[in-house]
């Protein structure tokens, strides 16, 4: 992220002495922190009236994976293992959680959640805490910048609720809906360029702190922060070397000292997590999701409300463009500019909100950035639709000076009033598609009976292959990390899960994917071929496979390509012989490499 501006902006604009509000009227953003809570609470309504602690948007998919990933660092710490690495999936192999979206910075924090209450609790507390925070955050920056705080309010609404957190909140993805410590790296931003209320030192280190924990809570976001950054600052030098080079240089000069802090503490807190997500165990080279592109935004996408993405387990709950612009704000914006055009805080916002949609774009059109940039090494694995995320903080901010300059247009008791009109006329299109979306739905996950008996009573030694496999259903991993991960898996998701990344194991792993799946193998014969058993049995061996358990039913978070489990179990004991109903499952159980059919 970077400073809004560097030389001081004109002191007539609204606002002038917005500076004085920091610290003021702590009543304001409790206040505002209730109601954006309310608003959290409303979408996760069906999660907490069907089980906080059993349930989820849809316990498959990523979904799952978070709730693993929020159970993680608790076992870590229990079993004195080392929190960014672990075998509990993909064994014996493993996955290197700085190299996937581990959000491991938010579940050190809510480890305590997780030890009472379990990953999911503590999952469905992190996704309902990320908008509030992010919009209570929101507010925090804007309400230094404005003197209403019926504006700054607007402001965090926009911005801790826009369509990328919508959407994103749903599907657990805890790395791109906490966006909380963007608008306070502007804060210490706005403090080392600007305001200078703080000690420059100790507002970098402040700086180099927040920057840190948000690699933590999502690495991808990390890389977005300092492209944003550098992108905005080049903006910024560039408008501030034509009005006024002198103030410039006194900007570069005070900041100096913060800047040099920030990178010192950055650097000692990062150096060595960062050699381990690029170089260490199970790290990814090259593209992590060959063969896709990831960057299709399209300029349509800034101005049509249809094409957003839904959720594949409920299509019923469509979801607005995440770069999408409101008509309603454009104009407001638009009005507000030419009204209050010697503004310069509220021009800055918009032209660096311009800079920010630019980055979001498509890598087809040959003036986007990205067109140069996502081929690059580490950013060729960014989702650079992302950058909104930034596009909605400068225009959160320019909504905040725009509104200011509605209440001061006729001062009056009914001022404020005028103003969250004005507001709730602008932001209509995003109340109504959170009104359409909301609330999200919810599933129980699915304790299939053999690991409700036998889940909690394996030891750290067994190793289970189990079905619906990971290609038609991720239920199994939320089922693992309720039961403390007291048993490894084979498989898993993540980018980890490609067949290409397993080794030895790649062949088998191959057979069981399209064993598993009706869409990976349209027809499954009855019986495996000579070659296709010997492949399962090497994965077997090398995974150091100790159970594999067959459901007799399918349940109901598995995707409707999953195939019958009678034909899977027929399939299966060509290659390893009848197996044992244990507990509703067909269950062979494999002692020393050799097959025990019993």
């Amino acid at each position: 992220m970077a400073t809004t501006t560097i030389a001081e902006p004109d002191a007539t604009a609204p606002g002038k002495a917005t500076t004085a509000n920091v610290g003021r009227r702590p009543r304001e953003l409790l206040i505002a922190g209730a109601l954006y809570l309310i608003g959290a609470l409303g979408l996760f309504f069906n999660v907490i009236t069907a089980s906080l602690s059993r349930a989820a948007t849809c316990t498959c998919s990523d979904v799952a994976q978070f709730a693993w990933f929020q159970q993680w660092p608790w076992v870590a710490l229990r079993h004195g293992q080392f929190p960014f690495y672990s075998t509990a999936m993909f064994y014996p192999h493993g996955i290197n959680l700085l190299s996937n979206t581990s959000s491991t910075g938010i579940g050190l924090v809510l480890m305590p959640v997780t030890a009472l209450f379990g990953p999911l609790a503590s999952l469905n507390v992190a996704l309902i805490a990320a908008p509030t925070l992010s919009a209570l955050s929101m507010m925090y920056l804007a309400r230094r910048w404005s003197d209403s705080s019926i504006s700054a309010f607007a402001a965090g609404a926009l911005y801790g609720f826009c369509p990328l957190v919508l959407f994103h909140d749903a599907l657990g993805h805890l790395n791109v809906t906490f966006l909380a410590v963007l608008p306070l790296v502007v804060v210490c931003l706005d403090d080392l360029f600007i305001t200078h209320r703080h000690r420059a030192r100790r507002v970098g280190g402040a700086l180099g702190v927040l920057l840190s924990w948000q690699f933590f809570i999502g690495s991808e976001f990390f890389v977005l922060t300092l492209v944003a950054g550098a992108l905005a600052l080049i903006t910024l030098a560039a408008l501030a070397a034509l009005t006024d080079r002198e103030a410039l240089r006194r900007s570069l000069r005070d900041a100096f000292p913060g800047l040099l802090s920030a990178v010192a503490i950055g650097s000692a807190l990062l150096v060595i997590p960062i050699m381990y997500a690029l170089f260490g165990p199970r790290h990814y080279s090259g593209a992590v999701w060959p063969g896709r592109s990831l960057s299709n935004v399209a300029l349509r996408s800034f101005v049509s409300a249809s094409g957003g993405p839904n959720l594949w387990f409920s299509p019923t709950h469509n979801f607005l463009p995440a770069t999408y612009v409101a008509p309603t704000l454009i104009v407001l914006l638009a009005v507000g500019a030419l009204w209050r055009r010697r503004d310069a805080r509220l021009i800055i916002t918009l032209v660096l909100a311009v800079a920010m949609a630019t980055l979001t774009l498509g890598q087809h059109y040959f003036f986007a950035p990205w067109h140069y940039l996502g081929h690059l090494p580490v950013l060729n694995n960014v989702v650079n639709e992302r950058f909104s995320a930034f596009m909605f903080l400068f225009l959160a901010l320019a909504l905040a000076r725009t509104l200011d300059a509605v209440v001061t247009w006729r001062p009056s008791k009914y001022a404020p009033i005028l103003a969250g009109v004005v507001a709730l006329a602008a932001l209509s299109p995003y109340l109504v598609s959170a009104l359409r979306v909301a609330p999200y739905p919810a599933s129980r996950v699915w304790i299939p009976q053999w690991y409700a008996e036998r889940g909690a009573h394996l030891g750290p030694h067994e190793v289970v292959l189990g079905f619906p496999f990971f290609n038609t259903s991720a239920n199994l991993l939320a089922v693992q990390a309720i039961y403390e991960m007291r048993y490894s898996v084979v498989g898993g998701t993540t980018p980890q899960w490609l067949t290409v990344r397993q080794g030895a194991e790649a062949p088998g792993y191959r057979v069981l994917w399209n064993a598993a799946s009706s869409a990976a193998l349209a027809t499954l014969p009855a019986s495996a071929s000579e070659s296709d058993q010997r492949a399962v049995r090497n994965a077997l061996a090398g995974w150091k496979v100790t159970y594999v358990v067959l459901p007799f039913i399918k349940g109901p978070n598995t995707s409707v390509v999953a195939r019958d489990p009678a034909h899977v179990e027929l399939y299966l004991s060509s290659i390893l012989g009848p197996p044992r109903r244990d507990a509703g499952a067909w269950v062979w159980h494999l002692h020393s490499g050799h097959l025990l059919a019993t």
